[in-house]
């Protein structure tokens, strides 16, 4: 790089950081409150890293990577983080988490390690019983205890998937014939009919969404050398970050819970009407869903819009070829940036509809589709037959 071409570079990056303090003094002055809110939020630091940290963790062990878990669970931090402790959600979401992976790889040994040590902290919570009963239930010597506790803890809490589940998995695999046949027929149902309720479509302004796009083409147009370009990036930047400091319209946000039903397609269909502003769209599945969503697409204003992968944001979900994935965690949920897609229309709102297949995964490990006659069947009411 020449004398002149370094000049240039020192002088462009003090013009930029010069304009991004005129821009943060602009916000001091004209918005105090979100300073305001930056000293609440640093009150929280403890509590978000707890946050942070559990994140991290749960992100792996949808991966069925358990190494970082269990160092997290052994650190002092963590492992004085008892029942009434404002962090301990998070601790018993990482130990169940935990748990599930340790019984999907068979791995019982470990699973009766951490379930006791999750039952230590407290032994009334029901899934660490079910996790207990059927870690018990491969051992040699205390086999009985775990069967009898299923036997006995789907009877007393018919609505605990993981009993239920558990208890008609050590029938099967008993090698007895199932009596219970319509029985597991209702549990089956029950399963299909907690797929559909529960959902949330969330909508908002997202500053860093907003950004990603001139960000990118700035750093992009600096490697290159394209000053001109990246000096227009910047003031693309900066007219972002006023619009979101002096425009309080950009704060709107909003939210819908729903229940979801395939169409004679076979589609399920998430829509809703929103203002055309908004830059970002997350979707929360039902708490501990076991699912597999697949070729999901979204509209707007009946317009297919063509989406990148890099657009989506995954919390507890796992990513396969064309499918997403959640596995039982109690938050599970994927974030798409729309900042890149074209949004304009003569409304001041538009509708959005995201469409997808959605499978389930059944008491006995299976992945069923939920097709429009599996759903009507499992929300159908059982009738008397003639003459009963």
């Amino acid at each position: 790089m020449s004398k002149l071409q370094s000049k240039v570079y020192a002088n462009a990056l003090s013009m930029m950081g010069a304009l991004v303090f005129v821009v943060v003094i602009f916000i001091v002055f004209s918005r105090p409150e979100l300073i305001n809110k930056l000293g609440s939020h640093s009150i929280l630091f403890y509590r978000v890293s707890f946050s942070s940290e559990a994140k991290n963790v749960l992100g792996q062990l949808a991966y069925e990577k358990t190494g970082n878990a269990v160092k997290l669970l052994q650190d002092p931090k963590w492992t004085n983080v008892l029942l009434d402790d404002k962090p301990y959600y998070l601790k018993r979401e990482v130990l169940k988490s935990l748990c599930r992976v340790f019984h999907g790889n068979k791995d019982y040994k470990q699973l009766l390690h951490w379930v006791t040590v999750w039952r230590d902290l407290d032994e009334r919570d029901v899934d660490a019983m079910a996790f207990w009963y059927e870690a018990l239930r491969h051992t040699t010597d205390r086999r009985k205890i775990g069967v009898n506790g299923l036997s006995e803890g789907q009877k007393k809490f018919p609505g605990n998937v993981l009993f239920q589940k558990f208890y008609f998995q050590s029938q099967n695999n008993s090698g007895k014939s199932l009596t219970q046949n319509l029985a597991i027929s209702d549990k089956q149902k029950l399963i299909i009919q907690r797929a559909l309720k529960g959902w949330e479509l969330r909508w908002r302004w997202k500053l860093r969404h907003v950004l990603a796009e001139p960000v990118g083409e700035l750093q992009q147009h600096f490697m290159n050398q394209n000053w001109g370009e990246a000096w227009s990036a910047l003031i693309r930047m900066v007219q972002i970050v006023k619009l979101w400091a002096i425009d309080e319209s950009i704060d709107e946000k909003g939210y819908v819970v729903f229940s979801i039903d395939p169409d004679k397609d076979d589609w399920m269909h998430v829509s809703a009407v929103i203002p055309r502003q908004m830059s970002t769209l997350r979707v929360d599945l039902p708490p501990f869903s076991s699912a597999i969503i697949s070729e999901l697409n979204l509209t707007i204003d009946g317009i297919l819009k063509s989406l990148s992968n890099d657009w989506f944001e995954y919390v507890n979900l796992v990513v396969d070829q064309d499918s997403i994935k959640a596995k039982g965690f109690e938050d599970s949920h994927f974030i798409l940036n729309m900042s890149s897609l074209d949004r304009f229309g003569d409304d001041r709102v538009m509708k959005i509809n995201i469409r997808f297949k959605l499978s389930v995964i059944d008491l006995f490990g299976n992945s069923n589709n939920l097709s429009h006659k599996i759903v009507r069947d499992a929300l159908a009411k059982n009738e008397p037959k003639a003459g009963e």
